[in-house]
């Protein structure tokens, strides 16, 4: 009788230190894992990760010769942390590795999504574009991250033409492109339904990867044009699916491809979601029946929580969807009185406004329920320092507090050594437009003068925006406002020190691409 062996499955090294020890799944929640603080255990937080703790050994000397191909580093790596056997060169399993530990965790922005660390990594077990796609996305993610450089040396700017980018990564992408493109053409001929959106499914993928991909060069046509390509794709396949039939996999590339979507809507004034993410009988009867106040139906009781921060993001980023397009629909109605609105879009506008109240009494419970943060350094003068806008030195705070425990540190403390310090590069939208849009709309010099510090500082890429180039362009509005104060002052038209940044350079915002001045609009 033979004897059966244990399949053999890589070891968890992700997760709070708890999970770790009493060795079960982690769900990763921060600040802490749900499946501590809901058995009442203390979760005892996560290790911080940095691109150094990816290597495994210093280079010896046996590795100098496979260091001459690799990246730098990524020769030094002798155990992998895959979950799969995979084909391919040693320098693809480097690579890969490094996405599994270093890579998905930044694109993944400050909440857990289920596209990085699962969904993407998987379809690349199967699907060789995918996996060629990964392998593509993690040698752009080192070069610019590891390089401690942008193309722009001293600008401030992220990355762009002349950006540190080897070869090599360029034709690991070049050849991706190639094979997506292949295997659509193949797929035409197939006459199996399941074959077609299994290709979608593929395709679906690819088109977030490249997006990312393009979107970290700072190329934001390519990105869009990848973005468009996928969201018509998306369409097409809810066309002939419902969303009880989609699986996992499906339902979590529909919500990437939603929030990119949002994204993509923001930065550019011109554009309209392209995704429909709330059903026309959930605008009619709304989004939260069974959560208490705010229902759609007259849900009486209580409010509850989210599940999770993620919960709360997937909810934040319907109803802004729902908001967008309830906007777009309707603006022959902009100035009229409620008289000449039809009683269904007044209807329709006071079940959005309920359904945002409802959010924000979910997320205070949720967040009432987590352990609070650890306090932050005390800062020299921090008890001298008095806003005239307590909510906008608020968010500052907040963004600061964010940067910290992300492991960028204080902007005034890293101000110096901020310029060698690697660029992190993220798919979602964290603290750049919130930073951005509190320089521009409040009228404090010293939380504008904070939040610009903060940008410069962060060294970040989220999606679409550039914090270098926001803080940049921040910078060149402040000296066109200070102009006009100047001319203002000298035809004796008075000026005002309490207006905001926005209100000197609205004509400018108008003329600037992205649309930053109704982008700011929408957020008042």
């Amino acid at each position: 009788m033979s004897r059966t062996t244990r399949k053999s499955t890589p070891r968890v090294r992700t997760g709070c230190q708890t999970c770790r020890i009493r060795r079960v799944k982690c769900d990763e929640a921060k600040p802490s894992c749900l499946k501590c603080t809901q058995t009442g255990r203390k979760c005892d937080g996560y290790t911080a990760r940095t691109p150094s703790s990816v290597l495994i050994s210093p280079q010896s000397s046996s590795d100098e010769v496979a260091g001459r191909r690799s990246p730098p580093g990524l020769a030094a790596i002798k155990v992998y942390s895959i979950p799969f056997r995979m084909p391919g060169s040693q320098r693809d399993r480097q690579l890969l590795h490094y996405f599994c530990v270093q890579g998905a965790n930044e694109f993944a922005g400050f909440v857990p999504n289920e596209f990085w660390s699962k969904t993407a990594l998987y379809a690349s077990q199967n699907e060789t574009i995918v996996r060629q796609s990964l392998i593509a996305l993690s040698a752009l993610h080192l070069d610019l991250s590891g390089s401690g450089c942008s193309s722009r040396s001293g600008s401030g700017s992220g990355p762009g033409p002349g950006h540190p980018v080897g070869d090599a990564t360029l034709r690991q992408y070049g050849k991706a492109l190639r094979s997506l493109q292949t295997r659509i053409a193949r797929s035409s001929g197939d006459g199996t339904c399941a074959g077609r959106f299994e290709t979608a499914k593929t395709a679906l993928i690819c088109c977030v990867l490249f997006y990312c991909f393009e979107s970290a060069l700072g190329d934001v046509p390519a990105a869009l044009n990848h973005l468009d390509n996928g969201l018509r794709l998306m369409n097409k396949v809810l066309a002939f699916r419902d969303d009880e039939d989609d699986d996992e996999e499906m339902r979590s590339i529909r919500d990437t491809l939603g929030r990119l979507d949002m994204q993509a809507t923001f930065f550019d004034d011109a554009r309209a979601p392209a995704l429909a993410l709330v059903s026309r009988r959930e605008r009619e009867r709304g989004l939260s029946v069974g959560f208490g106040l705010g229902s759609g139906s007259g849900g009486a009781g209580p409010a509850t929580s989210f599940a999770s921060l993620a919960d709360a993001q997937k909810q934040l980023i319907r109803m802004s969807n729902w908001l967008l397009r309830f906007l777009q629909e309707n603006t022959a109605y902009q100035g009229q009185p409620a008289s000449c609105i039809p009683a269904s879009v007044l209807a329709e506008k006071h079940r959005l406004t309920r359904e945002f109240d409802l959010w924000q009494q979910r997320h205070g419970i949720f967040t009432a329920s987590l352990a609070p943060p650890p306090p932050p350094p005390t800062e020299p003068g921090a008890a001298d320092r008095r806003s005239a806008d307590r909510a906008a030195e608020g968010l500052v705070q907040l963004c600061q507090d964010v940067l910290r425990l992300d492991g960028s540190g204080d902007a005034a403390a890293t101000a110096g050594p901020a310029l060698m310090k690697p660029w992190t590069l993220s798919s979602e939208t964290g603290v750049v437009v919130p930073l951005f849009l509190l320089a521009m709309k409040c009228a404090d010099e010293g939380v504008t003068a904070r939040a610009v510090e903060l940008l410069a500082a962060s060294k970040r890429r989220e999606g679409l925006y550039d914090a270098g180039a926001v803080a940049s362009l921040v910078g060149q509005l402040k000296g066109a406002m200070s102009q006009r104060r100047q001319q203002s002052e000298e035809l004796g038209l008075g000026s005002s020190q309490e207006d905001a940044l926005e209100h000197w350079v609205a004509d400018l915002l108008d003329q600037a691409p992205g649309g930053a001045s109704t982008m700011a609009a929408m957020l008042d």
